[in-house]
Formats: structure tokens, C-alpha cells, sequence
């Protein structure tokens, strides 16, 4: 990530993502002829003339390794206070993190040392699943239990101002989109105490717990 996609309340803009010389989506054919493609996402404000890069990546398609199953019972022994996702949202909303409707896809943690284990779900049942690699919302939840991986203070979350993600080293993805499942994050780094970042490993698994996808390195910062 070279620049956070911000702007003021009210404020308009637009962003293009361009992938394999294409500006609407990602040509895998090309990518699986050439190997690897760049990807890039640029944006501007209304009335600005100049593009800005906010993120440049590289994207691969192989066969790659199915990855390691979740061993639900070693993670729920480690990760032993409970929490319910409606008192998870509780939390993160005094933090000023306001999720609402879709992205509301955490049903419950369960907390450990560094690490954390949540159970997701798509609460819309019209979002399908079945339309993407993963779905946004059900990504997102994913990302939104880091907080729940951070060093806990009792009943609290273990951290008093809001973090964002910044940026990642590396996402991988397994097998295409579910509507339910389970998500394990791993604190790798960070100081959130006195308000510095956290980096952090988030997995997604099915029901099942089958690995579908992986984001590697990703870093939250304060806002």
C-alpha cells in the first residue's frame, strides 16, 4: 500500500483498479499465459487532474498446496474466553469501529494469548456466496476479529483506540466463497498500548475447516 484511500466527509472521488491492461477485472487467461500480472489501484478527488497510486501488487495463479486443515480443537483450547458477536460489536463500536447489516458477519470469538478464533457468517442471505472468490462482507469480518487476537483486559478488548488495515504482504486464496465458517488470527507484532501497530495473520476456513484463504503480514494502524 503506497496512500491510504481517504478524503473528507461529503467528498467525492473515483478509483480504478487496473489488472492484466484491463480496467474493469483481472484477465486470470493472461495472467496464466504470462504468470504473474501487476495489479494497481489508482484515485483521485473530484476536481484533482493528477492519479494517485494507492496500492500496487503482484498476482499469481498456480496449483499450489490445498493448505493446512484448522485443528478446531487445539485453536478452542488456546483461545478459551468466549465472547458473543453481539457484544463484540458492542465493543468495537465504542472504539468508533460502527459496523451495521452485512458487515456484521461475526457470531462469536473466543480469545487467546495472541491469537483468536471467530465464527463467521453472511447475515444477508441475499449476498451469494457462489458470486465470489470470497465475499466482501465475509472478508471483512475477518479482519474485524483481529481485535479480539489483541492482549485482552479482562471482559475488554485489549486495545482503546480504533485500528484499521494498512497493508499486507501476501493473500492467498485456496477454493472459491462460502456463507459460513471460521476465521483464526494470529498476532505476529505490535505495540497497540501505546498506540503504535499490529501485524497479524488472519486464515479463513469452512465449516468443514478446510483452508480457502489466507492474508499474510497484514498491518493495522491507528487511525
Amino acid at each position: 500500500v503506497d496512500r491510504a484511500i481517504a478524503g473528507e466527509p461529503g467528498q467525492r472521488g473515483q478509483v480504478v483498479f487496473v489488472a492484466a491492461a484491463h480496467n474493469h477485472g483481472v484477465d486470470f487467461d493472461a495472467v496464466k499465459t504470462s504468470g504473474e500480472s501487476r495489479v494497481e489501484v489508482y484515485g483521485r478527488a473530484t476536481g484533482e487532474e493528477t492519479w494517485r497510486v494507492h496500492l500496487t501488487a503482484r498476482l499469481r495463479v498456480d496449483g499450489g498446496e490445498p493448505g493446512t486443515p484448522l485443528d478446531l480443537h487445539a485453536v478452542h483450547a488456546r483461545c478459551t474466553l468466549p465472547m458473543s458477536g453481539t457484544t463484540y460489536y458492542e465493543h468495537l463500536t465504542g472504539l468508533g469501529l460502527e459496523y451495521r447489516g452485512s458487515f456484521c458477519g461475526v457470531e462469536q470469538v473466543w480469545r487467546g494469548v495472541g491469537e483468536a478464533l471467530a465464527r463467521l457468517r453472511l447475515p444477508d442471505a441475499s449476498c451469494a456466496p457462489s458470486d465470489w472468490g470470497m465475499h466482501p462482507a465475509l472478508v471483512d469480518a475477518g479482519l474485524q476479529a483481529l481485535f479480539a487476537a489483541l492482549p485482552p483486559s479482562g471482559e475488554a478488548l485489549g486495545v482503546k483506540e480504533p485500528l484499521v488495515p494498512f497493508s499486507f504482504e501476501r493473500v492467498v486464496w485456496h477454493r472459491r466463497g462460502i456463507a459460513a465458517g471460521w476465521c483464526h488470527v494470529k498476532i505476529l507484532e505490535g505495540d497497540v498500548a501505546s498506540g503504535g501497530a499490529a501485524v497479524g495473520d488472519v486464515a479463513y476456513y469452512d465449516e468443514r475447516g478446510a483452508l480457502l484463504a489466507e492474508c499474510r503480514g497484514l498491518c493495522f494502524v491507528g487511525m
